[in-house]
């Protein structure tokens, strides 16, 4: 090449990079100042030089942290600092804080002086609650919440998945580097399916179909998403983000525990929280040693409680029977099951007779002349969340047909399933059988999710199927019930039916009136 071209072709890659940067909606105020620029972290990189990243801080690097700070907001010159000039400090100390692992009372620390600072310049005070804000997303604080709608439309909050490790992810279709982690984000679904993890995305494309086809087609992993509309979107801006994609790894409690693990690094990260969960299981069943003649022991013994009392509530959240229960032997695992050739395709489902979720009694019986998808479900199971955007996918496809969800939950709490359903939008009838040893559960099923679909005879069609392979089963049902349905409205008053298709009214084939039936919830 022309060493003379050179500069016209450096100079033309720019201007194609500072587009396809526009196109994609960054803030170049966040290239140049975000937190992990050089020039928000020049002022603070010698304090946290060395230190291994991920470790703990010490309070004495925090305070000095703090005094660095303290330094440049409060500088030699008689004039006042710019708002701009202030908040890039701000961002260099969270890029130094986020070097480690803080604890609640460090943040409290920088938090304290922050509001000092503000009680002096109540100008500020906009940008340093912001940026006291942004402290939640240090490793070792309590993340912020995010309140938003799904894809569905549908409004969730991240506080609703307490009791879960939850993997955060910012990304967006038009981004490369975000898609190239979907095969990692598929691996970790699948190898942790049955323990309690869950991804959740912010995704930042500016029209929600670019998402929702993409998750339609199988590219992107079939995880909850907020749509958050562009990459400044109300989200992203809360959360400071201003590199795509952006990760986030939350412990049980919350927590921010890991920022920026990607793809195999995110894999093992999650696997290392898990790891500590699982510690403190072993702790519970028996490795701690306490000398009970000490005179210390007392402490010692109220301390094991109290983190005994914890672990017992982390379990709980998460196991399909109550555990004292379990312990004292008041659950009866030998309740009267149907035989399994009962239950297999071609033969009439048995009755179901129990109380929803709002303690009224209904039966299956109720619902012939329906469609039914009778799911076996639980908050505490894996697969069967991951069922969810299918059973949403479901009750938006068929409305105003025959076709009804229905559900047997087997949480051992009942607020478990109901702050489910109202998180999820799924609001399709369902029994509270009370825990996996329920009386329903322990008739029909062994293992969860268990998903049969009836027809309005109520005789079992499919037993095995999952996923889009539900929808697929459902339409093809449909779809032989058609041609009936047409000769069934085709039947001329007040007289006889040459092609008498079907024997049951009319409605019970359209399914059931406002009516007719309650709410399915």
């Amino acid at each position: 090449m022309n060493k003379r071209m050179l500069p016209k072709w450096l100079s033309f890659l720019s201007i194609l990079s500072i587009c396809a940067v526009a196109a994609c909606g960054f803030d170049f105020s966040q290239l140049l100042d975000g937190v992990g620029s050089p020039t928000a972290s020049a002022e603070f990189r010698d304090i946290v030089a060395g230190h291994p990243t991920g470790a703990p801080l010490e309070d004495a690097q925090v305070e000095q942290l703090v005094t660095r700070l303290e330094s440049l907001l409060n500088g030699p010159d008689a004039e006042p600092l710019a708002e701009s000039e202030a908040t890039r400090y701000m961002r260099g100390l969270r890029w130094a804080l986020g070097r480690g692992q803080v604890t609640q009372e460090q943040i409290a620390t920088v938090s304290a002086y922050l509001d000092d600072w503000k009680s002096e310049h109540p100008d500020a005070a906009e940008m340093i609650d912001r940026e006291k804000g942004l402290l939640t997303l240090t490793p070792g604080a309590v993340a912020q919440n995010i309140v938003g709608t799904d894809t569905e439309g549908v409004e969730f909050e991240l506080q609703d998945y307490r009791g879960n490790i939850v993997v955060l992810v910012f990304s967006g279709e038009w981004c490369g580097p975000c898609r190239g982690e979907y095969p990692y984000q598929h691996e970790l679904m699948e190898t942790y399916k049955d323990d309690p993890v869950v991804l959740l995305g912010v995704n930042s494309d500016r029209d929600i179909e670019t998402i929702k086809k993409a998750k339609a087609s199988g590219d992107a992993p079939p995880y909850r998403v907020w749509w958050d509309g562009s990459t400044r979107g109300p989200i992203s801006k809360a959360w400071d983000v201003w590199a795509w994609p952006s990760t986030f790894i939350l412990d049980a409690n919350g927590v921010v525990r890991f920022v920026g693990k990607r793809k195999d690094r995110m894999i093992e990260a999650v696997g290392e929280l898990l790891e500590e969960q699982r510690e403190v299981v072993q702790t519970e069943s028996g490795s701690v040693s306490i000398d009970r003649n000490s005179e210390s022991a007392g402490d010692s013994l109220t301390a094991v409680e109290s983190a005994r009392r914890d672990l017992m509530d982390l379990l709980a959240a998460n196991m399909p029977f109550d555990l004292d229960a379990l312990a004292s032997g008041s659950i009866d695992m030998d309740l009267p099951k149907h035989p399994p050739e009962s239950l297999l395709p071609g033969k009439v489902a048995p009755n179901i007779v129990g109380k929803d979720t709002d303690g009224v009694e209904f039966e299956l019986e109720d619902y012939r002349g329906n469609i039914v998808v009778l799911i076996f479900s639980g908050e505490w199971c894996g697969p069967c969340r991951e069922e969810y955007p299918y059973q949403r996918q479901m009750l938006e496809r068929y409305k105003g047909t025959n076709v009804v969800l229905l559900g047997v939950n087997s949480d051992p709490k009942l607020e478990t399933i109901q702050k489910a359903k109202e998180r999820e939008g799924l609001y399709y009838r369902t029994w509270w059988d009370g825990s996996a040893f329920g009386p329903i559960n322990q008739a029909w099923v062994s293992s969860w999710p268990s998903i049969f679909i009836l027809d309005e005879e109520g005789v079992i069609i499919h037993d095995d199927k999952r996923g889009e392979e539900i929808i697929k089963a459902v339409d093809e049902l449909l779809e032989t019930r058609r041609p009936e349905i047409e000769r069934e409205a085709s039947r001329p008053k007040g007289g006889q039916v040459a092609l008498h298709a079907v024997d049951h009214p009319r409605e019970r084939l359209l399914g059931p009136t406002d009516g007719d039936h309650p709410a399915p919830w």
